[in-house]
């Protein structure tokens, strides 16, 4: 039987992330999602300067699936009154991160999985 936490979330910054869009969020620190998933890839240049793309499989689904987590309108990029990208890396507080993907399962699987990793559970990365 399966449960919330068998949800797997893995890297994958070559997947294909057409299509996502915004699906939740998750709070965590930058350090926190670096020393998680790695460092995170470049975004658009215009309102995302970093995301990291994952890959996730929910308990229903036979195959990975893409989402991606990333700051929207966050910084500098964005609105010049902003904090700088580089700035804001380096505050590196705890702040919202948007979560985007095909189905909201995209957002309940990062919370689910990065609570596991940050609490010490037994989770597949």
């Amino acid at each position: 039987m399966s449960s919330d936490y068998d949800w797997e979330v893995r890297p994958a910054p070559d997947a294909s992330i057409a299509g996502t869009h915004g699906q939740g969020s998750i709070f965590a620190r930058e350090s926190e999602l670096r020393a998680w998933l790695g460092e995170p890839g470049e975004g658009d240049g215009e309102k995302v300067s970093r995301e990291w793309v994952v890959e996730y499989k929910a308990p229903r689904y036979a195959r990975f699936v893409p989402a991606t987590i990333y700051d929207w309108k966050e910084t500098s990029l964005y609105d010049e009154e902003l904090l700088s990208p580089q700035r804001l890396r380096e505050l590196d507080y705890v702040r919202e991160w948007h979560v985007g993907g095909h189905e909201e399962d995209a957002a309940r699987a990062v919370q689910y999985a990065f609570a596991a990793w940050k609490n010490g559970w037994k989770v597949r990365v």
